[in-house]
């Protein structure tokens, strides 16, 4: 391998350790961008299909997102 390719290398995995660790100590904000979409997408799929469902958020913070339907309720968490 060639220096430049060797120097990529280094540098991706240092960006991706310094992702993983701030994804470990501050999980709200990947929360926000990631499990708030993912629910909401979930839950209007459902709506349009005829199932009304309901997000509950409140525990955002600790990673978790609560989809609830007539029925059943989903736990969409990392």
């Amino acid at each position: 391998m060639t220096r430049q390719q060797w120097q990529f290398l280094l540098r991706f995995a240092g960006w991706v350790g310094a992702l993983v660790a701030l994804f470990h100590l501050a999980p709200a904000p990947f929360a926000r961008v990631y499990l708030l979409p993912i629910s909401w997408t979930a839950a209007s799929v459902l709506n349009l299909l005829g199932m009304p469902a309901m997000i509950d958020t409140a525990g955002l913070a600790d990673g978790l997102c609560m989809l609830e339907t007539e029925f059943t309720m989903l736990r969409v968490e990392f």
